[in-house]
């Protein structure tokens, strides 16, 4: 007998839910990519740089840059807020997993 409030778990969230640490890594990793990407993108227009790309790097080293006004500063927050967030990602799937798992 099956219970009807049953679904199977996405892909994503079965994968994230079997290992919580792998899953703060991964997610630690993206951030840092992205913040790469962006500082790459910044320096790409190094001499005739504008307030506008400025304004523009700030917005993409979001979250880092409101708490931190280094660019070296925010790049290693938003890499541990990465890491924080993917920790919590992997904890609340893995969670949610056992939680479906006793409903069968």
């Amino acid at each position: 007998m099956t219970n009807a409030s049953y679904e199977e778990p996405s892909k994503f969230m079965a994968w994230a839910g079997a290992k919580p640490a792998i899953t703060a890594f991964w997610f630690g990793v993206l951030f840092a990519v992205i913040d790469f990407v962006a500082t790459i993108q910044v320096l790409s227009h190094e001499p005739g740089i504008s307030g506008r790309d400025v304004y523009v790097y700030s917005i993409e080293l979001l979250p880092g840059s409101l708490l931190l006004v280094d660019s070296g500063e925010a790049l290693l927050f938003n890499v541990i807020f990465g890491a924080v967030v993917g920790l919590g990602v992997g904890l609340v799937a893995k969670r949610s997993l056992r939680r479906r798992a006793e409903l069968r």
